[in-house]
């Protein structure tokens, strides 16, 4: 019986070639990107499942209210005496092991210089976690102070095909390390980043002396706590003691309050509620959830064409249903039968849909977040059994959500009903629920149009925002080390450079430091943010000094005794104008006091999509990280070649660390997953919009079929195409209407939810959804007229015959 279905299924698709191919078409359009979507949480879904004893491992983090927040929020890290805590009081534990961030330095070795990211780790990490060893002992790895254990990557960069035991490197500011390891290469996703793991021993006594002392805020920012439970023991058992741990070792002190520690499931980290300071590199869930939004919608879309298309060919398969049931065939084989075709459909889709991915996947794993967050992914269908399973099981799903409908309204069809003819048939047709998928596509594509066309306005807008600095022409070098005043000295006597200035992060990229502002008689001091910078920054960067006076070298007092305060930073503060708040004293961080000196107008400390936040600039030569070069227009190329030259004087091992600062504003990590975001519904928007044309083809396919005698009358009785055309066009403009009043009202709400979450953001304005609904109406009027303007020239004795 099964062969019996395919045979027919196989045949129905030769004979209905067109309707077929664009079946085929729809469904492997929003397949791919469906599967793309899937693969890729499919493979965040498994980090840190591959652990031995990963269903007894858990990481605790921190509902904590810090110093620089405030309110309470959720943290990644515990406190640095929780881990002793655990081992000698809590009963159910297994073992415990601690984890410090903060091994992150630059290493130079035999002419190569690499960043490592890594992380401090107690002796027993490779007995707690099931990371393997290609060269060293994971048992006394990590015993003894300044011993590393390196990736086979970062083996292979520095020492090529040579043994790496027992290799010394050299990195800035932290000393000599010796191997005492090398990881073997990590074929399974974790969220720890393995570029370097050094032992915790290499921390100073002193500091983890500290780390016991009745501050216990020492150090939580950069600690993690991870426990193996016992057999039998559960996390449940585990949270309900924590609260009585907190209350005994960790009261609360001056603005910081331990609210409560969580446990969560090591496999779990990944894909799971934002929390601060992760120790590498994980993906909130909002951001699964919102591409499996998508994903679900664009499916949804093509899975309305399919119906509409399959149900608009219902006439030509009317007879087929009532031969059927004539001859003795059962509702349900009939069913089956149809089911049977959407299937194969289906599954040549996924077909297309396989090749289609091979497309998408290298455009995928090119977007920023992906390629930064070392997250690309690929389909592996000779070592990953599972895969098959995902991409059956998703066709099976794909194929009954599409072909339900369809299968039991044409098999609703009874003998006598087609015995009497089109006109009968009609009036069981269905419309409304076909008419319903048709708006809500149009309606999906509308949404899609305008909120495309809002994020590349956004985007536009964000690249040419003025920042209240002069960022043009100038070059921002990463000192390294190297003395300002050692660098300045060489460089402004260059004759291509106009200007050097002095800085501790640059404003505008994200990089900041926080800091508390208050004045006397206030209740709370106000969240601000610190610049150091020297007596040139102000004119190099064009900044406006709206009353006072810029730092000075004849000041003695200036240097850690004076500040400079931005407008927002003055009006938070409460000190009035401008030139009333010169000589005023403020509190820096809650204990440093501080004369305001000058005021300077607004400028963009923080990112383009942040608000203006307080700034305060102070003079700290210790804190000049970066030097702002401003060269001639005109004379980049020399510029660089003499930064090139200075910087070999230096004789330092790191090469020059430069980068032109308009440049640096628009790579910004939030430009860049902004554009990411922009890229992905960009292309949801445009499949969308084409799936839906897809529909409305099937739509107007349908009316032209069940109005061809009326057509042949009408055309008899004097009507010329052009009436006729707006006969047959009318019902899709008034689909059309329906779906504009639906879809601007919901795209105005959610456009205007998302827009708000931007500081500097265009103007919403009905221009916008004026030029969605024409573009959408441009396309629908051209998908609709191509058939109706067809059924208008057919010669009316055909259509007469047509029965």
């Amino acid at each position: 019986m099964l062969k019996n279905y395919v045979k027919i299924a196989l045949r129905n698709v030769q004979r209905y070639k067109g309707f077929s191919l664009i079946n085929v078409i729809g469904l492997a359009l929003s397949m791919a990107v469906c599967l793309l979507i899937i693969l890729f949480i499919r493979d965040q879904k498994s980090y840190d499942n591959f652990h031995t004893d990963g269903d007894r491992m858990y990481r605790i983090y921190a509902d904590y209210k810090a110093p620089s927040n405030r309110d309470n929020r959720l943290y990644a890290y515990s406190p640095v005496p929780l881990a002793e805590i655990l081992r000698t009081e809590t009963p159910g534990i297994e073992s415990v092991i601690q984890i410090r961030q903060g091994f992150t330095a630059n290493v130079n070795h035999r002419g190569n210089s690499l960043r490592l990211y890594g992380f401090y780790a107690e002796p027993s990490f490779f007995d707690f976690f099931s990371f393997d060893l290609t060269r060293g002992n994971a048992r006394t790895a990590l015993t003894t102070p300044n011993s590393v254990v390196i990736s086979t990557e970062t083996a292979t960069r520095f020492f090529g095909e040579a043994d790496p035991l027992g290799q010394v490197l050299t990195l800035d500011e932290q000393g000599d390390f010796t191997i005492t390891g090398v990881l073997a290469p990590q074929t399974h996703p974790t969220h720890l980043p393995l570029d370097a793991i050094t032992s915790m021993a290499t921390l100073t006594p002193a500091s983890q002396t500290h780390a016991n002392q009745a501050d216990w805020t020492w150090g939580i920012a950069h600690n993690y706590t991870y426990v193996l439970l016992e057999e039998g023991a559960t996390p449940e058992m585990l949270e309900a003691r924590l609260p009585g741990i907190i209350k005994q070792h960790f009261k609360p002190l001056e603005h910081s309050v331990l609210h409560t520690l969580r446990v969560q499931a090591i496999s779990d980290i990944n894909l799971a509620t934002f929390k601060g300071n992760e120790l590498g590199l994980v993906l909130p869930n909002f951001v699964a959830y919102f591409l499996l939004g998508l994903a679900s919608v664009l499916m949804l879309v093509a899975c309305f064409n399919y119906m509409n298309l399959t149900v608009a060919r219902a006439l030509k398969r009317a007879r087929e249903v009532g031969v059927r049931k004539v001859v003795g065939a059962r509702r349900s084989q009939i069913v089956f039968q149809f089911l049977v075709e959407t299937l194969l459909v289906t599954f040549l889709s996924l077909a297309l849909a396989l090749v289609l991915l091979e497309w998408l996947l290298p455009a995928f794993n090119s977007l920023w977040l992906i390629s930064f967050s070392k997250t690309a992914i690929s389909v592996d269908f000779a070592g990953d059994a599972g895969l098959y399973l995902v991409l059956f099981g998703f066709t099976g799903f794909i194929a009954l959500a599409a072909g339900l409908y369809p299968a039991f309204y044409l098999s609703r069809f009874q003998p006598a009903t087609v015995v009497k003819g089109q006109s009968a048939l009609r009036r069981r047709s269905g419309l409304t629920i076909r008419r319903g998928l048709t708006v809500t596509q149009l309606a999906l594509s509308l949404i899609f149009m305008i909120s495309t066309m809002l994020l590349y306005r956004q985007s536009a807008f964000m690249l040419k925002a003025d920042y209240g600095f002069e960022a043009e022409h100038v070059i921002n070098v990463n000192l390294q080390g190297v003395p300002y005043d050692v660098f300045r000295t060489a460089a402004v006597a260059s004759p291509s450079v106009a200007a050097v200035s002095a800085t501790s992060y640059l404003p505008g990229s994200g990089t900041r430091e926080g800091i508390w502002l208050g004045r006397e008689g206030m209740d709370k001091p106000i969240k601000g943010y610190e610049y150091a910078i020297d007596e040139h920054l102000i004119d190099n960067l064009g900044l406006t000094l709206l009353a006072g006076r810029n730092f000075s070298m004849d000041f003695s007092t200036d240097e850690d005794r004076a500040v400079i305060l931005n407008e927002t930073a003055l009006r938070d503060l409460d000190l009035g104008a401008p030139r009333e708040a010169i000589g005023r004293t403020i509190t820096v961080d809650d204990q440093t006091e501080a004369e305001v000196i000058g005021v300077v107008a607004d400028f963009q400390s923080n990112v383009i999509v942040l608000d203006v936040s307080p700034v305060a600039l102070t003079y700290t030569p210790d804190h000049f990280f970066y030097a702002n070069v401003r060269i001639h227009p005109g004379d980049s190329e020399r510029a660089l070649a003499d930064l090139e030259a200075i910087w070999k004087t230096f004789n330092r091992p790191q090469s020059l660390d430069w980068g032109l600062y308009t440049v640096q504003l628009r790579n910004s990590p939030e430009m860049l997953i902004f554009g990411d975001f922009l890229r992905i519904i960009g292309l949801i928007a445009g499949l969308a919009i084409f799936i839906a044309c897809l529909g409305l083809l099937a739509m107007a396919t349908y009316s032209a079929q069940i109005r061809t005698k009326e057509v042949g009358i009408r055309k008899v009785m004097g009507a010329g195409v052009w009436n006729v055309t707006l006969l047959l066009s009318r019902e899709f403009m008034a689909l059309l209407l329906v779906a504009v009043v639906l879809a601007v009202p919901l795209a105005w709400l959610l456009n205007n939810a998302w827009l708000e979450q931007f500081a500097n953001r265009i103007d919403f304005g009905a221009g916008t959804l004026a030029a969605g609904v024409a573009a959408v109406a441009v396309l629908a009027l051209v998908t609709t007229c191509s058939q109706t303007i067809r059924a208008a020239l057919v010669n009316p004795v055909e259509s007469l015959r047509y029965e």
